[in-house]
């Protein structure tokens, strides 16, 4: 995880929720992804919090 430019905060905070949603691997790397790219559009030279919580928000079904 280390060549995405990851703090160690979202980085817990990622396999965290991985874990209690119960998420694969392979999804693990798609949140980094897409928070990585939300990330990019900001200009910002690390994942910040705001892109990695959009990630996870792309990710969680709508609530009823």
């Amino acid at each position: 995880m280390s060549e995405y430019n990851l703090a160690q905060v979202p980085e817990t905070q990622i396999e965290r929720t991985c874990f209690e949603q119960k998420w694969s691997n392979r999804t693990q790397a798609k949140l980094i992804r897409i928070a990585r790219t939300i990330s990019d559009l900001e200009g910002q030279e690390e994942i910040t919090d705001s892109a990695l919580q959009e990630a996870i928000g792309w990710k969680r079904p709508p609530s009823l």
